[in-house]
């Protein structure tokens, strides 16, 4: 899978015009089981990360003094071709089961290609349940997002006009609002998607490295402010919370993204602007709220130790993630 460098969008990024699609049915015989489509989402997981380590590597070093003819999709094919190789002669040093579906995708390249990627928002939401942890965009890790598993026409388009259209960004409060995850700043302050299953490991390990706020402090009263209210886009929890003076924006979004790594504030839903003719526009605010008001009391229990859910946790990203490093998944976890 192609690595593709995506823009950082804060939580309040500049107003563009928005192309949008028809609201998205969360029903869809993608979800059955037996589903061919659904079947090959984790794997493609597996094969964005070595396919897309590698592609990013002859893409950003080789290409410009051997390949400087070769089209991104050439260069993609040869990194397939590659790797094909490397696994016939190397059987013990790669993961014989991740390699098998990287031969398998080269036997199959013109008829798996569309079916290894993810093209509606049930089958992203399929997928989040799959894997437990899916970052929305570049994690550090490559080929591990949500974005580069996105089928090509799902990916940010900017139309000649000005207008944009970008999917998986319309998609995100329709996955919320399936109930089944959890949206937030959780790896190192960077969005990402949890299931609800994996939820209390990562809230029990996080609040055990991220004590409760000290009574009186910004985040203490950034939290009682937002218990009060409910869910509170983010520039009202500002101006709630008197931080409405010259560059106090970003100190009090300083504030919010700690919060949200220590699982203390959770992304409810996004609110768009809406102009003169009623029509919804730009990036959208985020919609904030405690995991408590989201998923009730006792979703964020869990009874093993902070350090068993981090063991979970840990091994469980290992699997999914066979060529990330030992320090990656430390700096994601913690």
């Amino acid at each position: 899978m192609r690595v593709q460098l995506t823009l950082a969008l804060s939580m309040e990024a500049p107003v563009h015009t928005v192309r949008r699609r028809p609201p998205l049915s969360v029903t869809s015989p993608l979800l059955a089981p037996e589903s061919p489509r659904l079947m090959s989402t984790l794997p493609a997981l597996h094969e964005a990360f070595f396919y897309g380590f590698f592609s990013f590597l002859m893409q950003t070093c080789i290409k410009k003094y051997i390949f400087s003819n070769f089209s991104s999709r050439h260069l993609s094919d040869i990194c397939l071709i590659f790797l094909t190789f490397v696994h016939a002669f190397t059987d013990d040093c790669l993961n014989p089961k991740v390699m098998n579906s990287f031969s398998d995708y080269f036997k199959n390249l013109h008829q798996r290609e569309q079916n290894s990627y993810i093209h509606t928002c049930p089958e992203l939401i399929t997928c989040i349940q799959q894997i437990g942890f899916l970052p929305l965009l570049e994690s550090g890790i490559p080929g591990y997002s949500a974005e580069s598993m996105m089928a090509e026409e799902c990916r940010y388009t900017v139309f000649p006009d000005g207008s944009w259209e970008w999917p998986l960004w319309e998609w995100k409060g329709s996955v919320l609002r399936d109930g089944n995850c959890v949206y937030g700043k959780f790896f190192a302050g960077k969005a990402v998607f949890i299931s609800r299953e994996w939820w209390p490991d990562f809230c029990n390990w996080r609040r055990s490295q991220h004590p409760q706020p000290a009574e009186g402090s910004i985040e203490d009263i950034i939290l009682a402010t937002l218990r009060e209210n409910g869910s509170m886009i983010n520039r009202e929890l500002r101006a709630a919370c008197d931080f409405t003076g010259p560059k106090m924006r970003s100190r009090f979004d300083a504030y919010v993204s700690r919060l949200q790594m220590a699982c203390r504030i959770v992304t409810e839903d996004f609110v768009y602007p809406t102009d003169k003719h009623g029509h919804e526009y730009g990036f959208g605010w985020s919609l904030l709220t405690t995991p408590e008001r989201l998923l009730g009391p006792d979703a964020s229990r869990c009874e093993r130790t902070p350090e068993e859910s981090y063991q979970r946790m840990s091994e469980h990203l290992s699997n999914l993630l066979p060529y990330a490093t030992e320090k990656q998944i430390q700096k994601i976890l913690r």
